[in-house]
């Protein structure tokens, strides 16, 4: 199970379950922990840290998107309806 709070680097947490994401069979911890990590910081980048500066059909200027986080930026911007 992988969850992301603030404060929440530590061994052991309590959680409540509908914030738990279940890790499917297959998946290791750490490239779960990945995704939730890359995935929550890409959606901050383009969503509060941008809010109210760029509009739907607005350029988003994303660099190195050959990295993983910005791979997940420019998914979810291409999403909202910005032009990556």
């Amino acid at each position: 199970v992988v969850y992301s709070t603030l404060g929440s680097y530590c061994e052991y947490t309590r959680v409540s379950v509908d914030k738990a994401v279940k890790i499917p069979d297959g998946v290791s911890v750490e490239a779960a922990l990945c995704c939730m990590v890359q995935g929550l910081t890409a959606h901050y980048l383009t969503t509060d840290a941008t809010a109210g500066l760029i509009q739907k059909g607005d350029w988003m200027l994303i660099y190195s998107v050959g990295s993983g986080t910005c791979q997940w930026a420019a998914q979810i911007a291409k999403l909202k309806g910005y032009k990556v």
